[in-house]
């Protein structure tokens, strides 16, 4: 079983290198995009803008989505967002600000279920059974090891063959293996650091 967050140029590696794996779309990822859209959909603009029987309408459609897409529905998931852009076209909301926002989220969100509808699993029922449905852990883990100085943000640049010397580093460190492993190359080395208090 292979998650990635929908990348279609993941999936074609996948593809190429695991054939047989089934794909799943990763339900932190797709839930990224359901907390936007509800964010904008609840937010002060559309209370603001909208009528208050729509906005409750819209809100409403909007959780009804991410049920469906919890509980392996995403065909109806689909339809619900299809009703809920047929909505926002109606002449009465179409010209609001938030509307525009809304519409340009639900497309999006659309576009994304409709790439991935072959890797929607029920994911409720994956969760009560124990298995896996994210790989937050993971992106976790590697933002950890990867840290401040190799994110995009920052002006450096790494070359591929350094970034991967430097994540083996911090692997080692980060495993407490640095030290046995400077303990094997170099004999003498203090093996742990009750060694370094026992010599000091």
């Amino acid at each position: 079983m292979v998650f990635t967050d929908g990348d279609t140029r993941l999936r074609d590696l996948q593809m190429s290198v695991l054939p047989d794996a089934a794909h799943v779309l990763d339900w932190y990822h797709l839930t990224r995009r359901l907390t936007v859209l509800r964010n904008v959909v609840n937010g002060k603009d559309a209370a603001e803008q909208l009528p208050s029987r729509e906005h409750n309408r819209i809100s409403g459609w909007v959780e009804s989505i991410r049920w469906r897409l919890w509980h392996g529905r995403p065909a109806k998931a689909i339809a619900r967002l299809d009703c809920l852009l047929n909505i926002l076209d109606r002449p009465a909301l179409a010209d609001k600000a938030v509307v525009t926002r809304v519409r340009k989220l639900a497309t999006g969100l659309r576009r994304y279920l409709n790439n991935n509808s072959d890797s929607l699993p029920d994911y409720g029922r994956r969760y009560r059974a124990g298995e896996r449905i994210s790989t937050a852990f993971v992106e976790s883990a590697v933002n950890q090891i990867i840290d401040k100085r190799m994110s995009k943000s920052q002006q450096m640049r790494w070359s591929p063959h350094s970034a991967h010397l430097l994540l083996q580093v911090k692997t080692c460190v980060l495993d407490d293996r640095l030290r046995q492993d400077f303990a094997r190359w170099y004999p003498g080395f203090p093996a742990n650091d009750s060694t370094v208090r026992t010599t000091a």
